[in-house]
């Protein structure tokens, strides 16, 4: 049976784990698997505000494909006040 390794939209980030967890979801972005890229896509945009600042990073940072560097982008429009 294939490992499910998207997480489901509702799960919480505590503070602490927020930036790996953000590192995690960036990275997943461009993964093979369309499902995992979206639930990853999803994910970001349900963090709290406080995230805002390690998803700009990424993007001011660069180095994604296309796909991941559009669903970074979107991802931050739905983030930003």
């Amino acid at each position: 049976m294939a490992e499910n390794k998207s997480a489901p939209a509702s799960k919480a980030i505590s503070a602490t784990s927020q930036p790996v967890e953000v590192a995690k979801l960036i990275e997943q972005l461009g993964d093979d698997d369309f499902r995992v890229r979206q639930s990853a896509s999803l994910r970001l945009t349900s963090l709290p505000g406080s995230a805002v600042t390690a998803v700009e990073a990424a993007a001011q940072r660069g180095g994604f494909d296309p796909e991941s560097t559009i669903r970074l982008e979107l991802a931050l429009k739905v983030l930003q006040p």
